[in-house]
């Protein structure tokens, strides 16, 4: 129904809308794809504690947890899909700065990753348990490499002071990655 949206909206000549529509399209499948690994499995990937686990970080890190499991083209495809849904996000919405030509370019690259996303990805139990096991997990090297970049920059920030569990800060505490569009990490970190 997204994608659907979407293109009625690049019809219009409305890149900031179907650029959008385009992005939650991709969350909306990452988010669906986890419900039916889910499902098929009978393994929570999703600890129900969780009130909205669903952040920028949590939806790359999904994405490369795809990619480490798919197919050198598939993986290849998830990667331009998601950064081309990223730069819809920050550049077609947010800054509203790119033109139809940039939309029509890039629109087929996230409609591809919806498609696998929906239709070609692993389903099984060894998926849904590598999920589980990694996507809402701390990782304490990236917490230490964030601190030790911002202790070059000047004294700790309340970004590192006040940290959810999943990375986002909590509300009211600054300008951390949950308060603005973060440079998008490559997703082969």
């Amino acid at each position: 129904m997204l994608k659907e949206r979407a293109k009625g909206y690049l019809a219009e000549n409305d890149t900031a809308q179907c650029s959008e529509k385009s992005f939650q399209a991709t969350k909306l499948a990452l988010i669906n794809y986890v419900k039916r690994l889910e499902k098929t499995s009978n393994i929570e990937i999703v600890p129900k504690h969780l009130e909205n686990p669903w952040s920028y970080k949590i939806f790359n890190k999904l994405c490369r947890l795809i990619v480490k499991k798919s197919d050198r083209n598939q993986s290849k495809d998830i990667v331009a899909g998601w950064e081309a849904a990223y730069k819809f996000h920050v550049k077609g919405w947010t800054q509203n700065d790119l033109s139809v030509e940039d939309v029509r370019f890039l629109l087929p690259f996230v409609f591809r990753f919806i498609d696998i996303v929906d239709e070609e990805l692993n389903l099984n139990n060894e998926m849904a348990t590598y999920v589980r096991d990694n996507l809402f997990t701390i990782n304490i090297d990236e917490i230490a490499a964030e601190i030790y970049e911002e202790s070059n920059r000047g004294p700790p920030s309340t970004t590192i002071k006040a940290r959810h569990d999943d990375g986002r800060t909590r509300p009211g505490t600054g300008n951390g990655p949950a308060d603005h569009h973060p440079t998008p990490p490559s997703l082969f970190i």
